[in-house]
């Protein structure tokens, strides 16, 4: 019988190795990134205020302002 001869296919070789290197050099980035990062303590922030009236446990009416730090995240600055 007569053996056949495979052929690599260098091309799809080639594409692998370059999508490869790529991910580790953007792991890599990310790991370093991340180590490296420090924030600026003199940046502010946006986040959005509110002020809530409410109605208390001593019937009266009541007011708060409360910030929005983050989405679903609200955090009480002042009660009055």
């Amino acid at each position: 019988m007569k053996e056949e001869k495979y052929e690599l296919n260098w091309y799809a070789i080639s594409m692998v190795g370059i999508l490869f290197i790529a991910f580790i050099c953007l792991f890599a980035h990310g790991i370093y990134g991340y180590m490296t990062y420090k924030p600026n303590p003199n940046e502010t922030q946006e986040g959005f205020q509110k002020t809530i009236e409410y109605i208390g446990f001593d019937k009266k009416k009541h007011k708060c302002i409360v910030v929005n730090t983050a989405q679903h995240n609200w955090v009480l600055v002042e009660k009055q």
